[in-house]
Parts: C-alpha cells; sequence; structure tokens
C-alpha cells in the first residue's frame, strides 16, 4: 500500500484509507510491519473506522484527528427477522461460531454446569466448528452434559436465522472482536445477546437496554450473569428485544450505510 500512496502524495491527490479490520501489523505476531502501516496512515488524510471504540482498541488515537466514523456492516433483513416469538423458543441460552481461542468457547461450555446447579432443565445449544472441537466434546462428554447440549455442528449462513429464531440468549463471551455479525443478526432476529464489551461492542448494546455486557467472560462469571438475565420478566426482556431490534435495522441497513459513506466521501476535498 505504501507506494500507490507516495504517488497519491506526490500527485496531490487526496488519500483516504477505509479500515475493515485490526490493521495489518496491529498485532503481537505482525508488529514488525508496524511502522510501515503507521508511515501509510501518516501519509493519508482521511481514516474511516466503523466504531469511535476501535480508536482505542486498535492504538490509534494519534491519527483521532484524521478518523471519520461510518458503519461497514449491513444486514439481510429479508432473511434475519423475527419468526419465533420469544415465549416459545426452545433454547434457554446458546453459542454459535468458531471453537477457536479468542472466542472463549471453552468457557460457555465450562459455565454449563454451573448453570445447572440451578436449573438442571436448562436446554442449551451449541454450534460451530474449528480447532477446539474435541476438547469442547470431550468434556460435554465427561461432564455428561449431552441432555442439556445440544451440539449441530458447523451452520451455514443462509441457515443461521432459523437457529436464532429458537435461542432466548445467545452467548458471545470472545476475548476479542471487531463487530460480530452474528451480534447484528441475532438483534434482527429478536435473540437478546450476552457478550464481552470488547471491539465496537460498547458503541453499540447498552446493557440492559437493548442486551446484556459480560464483564467477566470466565466460566463462573458467564454462569453469574446468564442466572442475573433468566429473571427479567417477559414483558421487560421483550422490551430489549423491541429496543435491540430497532436499532439494528435504523443503523445497519443498507440506505444508511450508503449514506455515511456519501456524506464522508462528498465532504473530503482534493
Amino acid at each position: 500500500m505504501l507506494v500507490p500512496l507516495l504517488v497519491g502524495k506526490f500527485t496531490g491527490k487526496n488519500i483516504t484509507i477505509a479500515l475493515m479490520g485490526k490493521p495489518f501489523g496491529y498485532d503481537l505476531e505482525q508488529e514488525e510491519h508496524m511502522p510501515v502501516v503507521q508511515l501509510c496512515f501518516s501519509l493519508s488524510d482521511n481514516l474511516i473506522l466503523y466504531s469511535p471504540n476501535l480508536i482505542e482498541e486498535w492504538g490509534l488515537e494519534r491519527f483521532r484527528d484524521k478518523i471519520k466514523i461510518a458503519h461497514r456492516h449491513i444486514i439481510d433483513f429479508e432473511s434475519f427477522k423475527i419468526i419465533k416469538k420469544y415465549q416459545d423458543r426452545n433454547y434457554d441460552i446458546g453459542y454459535i461460531g468458531r471453537f477457536e481461542e479468542v472466542k472463549n468457547v471453552r468457557s460457555f461450555v465450562k459455565s454449563v454446569p454451573h448453570l445447572l446447579k440451578k436449573d438442571e432443565n436448562l436446554n442449551i445449544f451449541l454450534g460451530g466448528d474449528g480447532n477446539q472441537k474435541e476438547e469442547v466434546l470431550d468434556f460435554i462428554e465427561k461432564k455428561n452434559l449431552q441432555e442439556n447440549i445440544h451440539y449441530e455442528g458447523w451452520i451455514d449462513h443462509e441457515d443461521l436465522p432459523q437457529y436464532l429464531n429458537d435461542i432466548k440468549l445467545l452467548v458471545i463471551p470472545s476475548y476479542s472482536e471487531g463487530l460480530p455479525n452474528i451480534m447484528l443478526e441475532a438483534m434482527a432476529c429478536g435473540t437478546p445477546v450476552l457478550i464481552s464489551p470488547v471491539g465496537a461492542v460498547p458503541d453499540i448494546v447498552e446493557d440492559g437496554k437493548n442486551g446484556f455486557i459480560l464483564e467477566d467472560n470466565s466460566p463462573e462469571g458467564i454462569a453469574k450473569r446468564v442466572n442475573e438475565i433468566m429473571k427479567y420478566d417477559e414483558d421487560k426482556m421483550n422490551k430489549i428485544i423491541e429496543n435491540a431490534n430497532e436499532m439494528v435495522r435504523n443503523e445497519f441497513n443498507f440506505e444508511n450505510v450508503q449514506e455515511n459513506y456519501r456524506e464522508i466521501l462528498t465532504n473530503i476535498k482534493d
């Protein structure tokens, strides 16, 4: 990217970089590339991020004056919508995603024995695949959790709406995220989310208003927070569902995202 940036600078062009994910070089295993990446950002006139919280999360404070905010996530509301009422859903809680360290699926599964101490009849949905699959399934077998946990394996994106519509609470206990699509898609399907406050999440989720924040994503912390949420009455939960659904439909539709980018790019001076 450095060569075209230099050419653009020498020819007097306005340079705008839209960051669709964490910048290359900002991870520990890539940090030797950090000086070049920061030089590229210094040469640019504008940086576009999809969340204000990512400025600090990604260590971009020095470039704050040139940062513009615009969503990049667009939800297909023809597919992701409320099909089944909250009270008619089969699974009390669920996890859908990759079985990898950063997603913290192990803590989710290890929270189940703690949860069953409060309610031995809990129905739990588990969907996904990854390098921790065998470890997760071994834990379920050793703890005799097969009657409570339904494991579906990897779920194709086109099938996600039907599964999300069968879960009363989606748990996303990740150690790191940008802005997870599964969270927005769950909100569109009327599924409350309990999620770690990482990445862009704090800019979207207001605890107790349109979702729930998971401050402690250990097995014990997950179980404690889930038990608290399960005490919410139906009216209060339905209000949270309504707030989340309205927010995601207003903010993450194609027209709104398009207009945000149009406004930013229109105001950029050559």
